[in-house]
């Protein structure tokens, strides 16, 4: 599928860029369609948040939080923009603010299972273990076969030095998502 889904209402939106290949021509072509995109229609949230998407892949985290920022000054009750703002302000090594931008979106959405295990993955970092796992729980608790946060809340048990459950945790990074549905 190409990048753009047809919008009944204006021009072509972007789709999800995590639905796309990530090679390095289907992200300067979804760069620029998201950036023509939101010059017909400035407006749209979704639009900055989508490009906010493609500048994390590229890893241009500066660009990316300010356009997730951008989606929230649109509409500040956007639980993806705020995890994701999250994601850019912890790849620039802003943990304290991430962590911040992930409960907000989780005071958005109780429910959002990626915001629960990058807050987990942020509160490990600053040596938070008891409430890291508490965050990993919360997300197996809404999808209990997500191999990553597994791997990640088997981690967490190894370093506790509980072996057993650990590594069976662990294990679950040799499995695969492929076939399982994105939360976005």
């Amino acid at each position: 599928p190409g990048i753009l889904a047809q919008d009944t209402g204006g021009p072509p939106v972007p789709r999800n860029i995590s639905q796309t290949p990530s090679e390095a021509g289907e992200i300067d072509q979804a760069l620029r369609a998201y950036r023509e995109a939101l010059r017909q229609k400035p407006n749209d949230a979704d639009g900055y948040c989508y490009l906010g998407d493609v500048l994390l892949k590229l890893k241009r985290y500066d660009d990316a939080v300010e356009a997730y920022r951008e989606a929230l000054r649109l509409r500040p009750r956007f639980a993806v923009a705020w995890n994701n703002l999250g994601n850019a302000l912890w790849r620039k090594h802003l943990t304290d603010p991430a962590i911040d931008a992930y409960r907000r979106a989780l005071s958005i959405d109780p429910d959002y299972r990626d915001a629960h295990s990058s807050l987990g993955v942020a509160l490990a970092e600053k040596g938070q273990f008891d409430d890291a796992m508490a965050s990993y729980q919360r997300a197996l608790k809404i999808d209990p076969q997500w191999p990553e946060c597994r791997s990640y809340a088997g981690m967490l048990l190894l370093l506790r030095e509980d072996f057993q459950r650990g590594w069976t945790e662990y294990e679950w990074r040799r499995k695969t998502s492929q076939d399982r549905k994105s939360t976005r």
